[in-house]
């Protein structure tokens, strides 16, 4: 975790106009499917989360831009503010209100499942 929140501070210190950064690490735990840690500019503070095995059967999940990272590999490179985006993806709203304007989410994997 402190290697996370050093490589933020330095995002935003080389200038990056970066309001929040989240990482996520899957586990072999039966009942835990992983771990994320989430950092916003505004305060600087890192949170970590466990994530329970069920919430990857919620649409909640299903229908979060991580979804398709995460089970698809996939890169995203959205635009909160566009209204199409916005209607894919429900979280996308609130990022806009927040005043995003750019979300970028890409898988980094081993070469094997995602």
């Amino acid at each position: 975790m402190v290697l996370f929140a050093e490589l933020c501070r330095r995002l935003t210190g080389a200038g990056l106009p970066v309001t929040r950064v989240s990482l996520h690490i899957r586990t072999l735990h039966p009942q835990v499917a992983g771990f994320g840690w989430f950092w916003r500019s505004d305060d600087g503070i890192t949170d970590e989360i466990k994530v329970d095995r069920a919430v990857l059967l919620s649409d909640v999940y299903r229908l979060n831009p991580l979804f398709r990272v995460l089970e698809h590999g996939e890169l995203l490179d959205l635009r909160p503010m566009e209204a199409a985006v916005q209607e894919r993806f429900a979280i996308m709203k609130e990022l806009a209100e927040e005043g995003i304007t750019h979300y970028i989410a890409a898988p980094m994997g081993s070469g094997e499942r995602y």
